[in-house]
């Protein structure tokens, strides 16, 4: 192996080793924002280390055929330890403003659709209702008072004959 390889190898480790950091504190932060259940959290953790391996074997196929060196081991934490003393709390602020701002787009999506569909159809509903309640209302009494008529009607023409 060149000594170049070896370069490029160290060098895109160190960059796994930051991307690997990077979707640590993305995980973490799901987790805390929305309040996961750690059988949850456990779950992401395999899911995590299971894609993060993946993602390692690939870049190392790319970068020198897949050989596993000490030093591909020593870029990954280079990469590691340079996030997290650099870039980690950026990334976890950023991360939680973003699902601050999704959950407020979120809220102000649900909050109009409740405006513009969800009321006015309640109001529909409570106007079918009233309508509904009227004729009802208006049949029952159009139809104790055609009763009401027929006995009357039936007695008068029974004391006629």
């Amino acid at each position: 192996m060149s000594l170049q390889v070896q370069f490029l190898t160290l060098s895109l480790m160190a960059g796994s080793g930051a991307v690997l950091g990077i979707g640590y504190d993305l995980i973490e932060v799901l987790a805390k924002e929305f309040k996961l259940r750690r059988w949850t959290t456990a779950i992401m953790d395999v899911v995590y280390w299971l894609a993060a391996t993946l993602f390692v074997f690939q870049v190392l196929v790319y970068a020198n055929d897949g050989q596993v060196r000490l030093f591909v081991f020593i870029g990954l934490l280079v990469g590691v330890v340079i996030y997290a003393y650099m870039l980690s709390r950026l990334v976890r602020q950023s991360v939680t403003w973003v699902i601050t701002l999704l959950v407020r787009v979120l809220y102000g999506l649900m909050r109009v659709l409740h405006v513009v569909i969800i009321r006015p159809l309640l109001y529909i509903y409570r106007f079918l209702l009233i309508i509904f309640g009227f004729i009802i209302t208006a049949s029952t009494f159009l139809g104790r008072s055609m009763l009401q008529w027929i006995r009357y009607v039936s007695k008068w023409i029974m004391r006629r004959f």
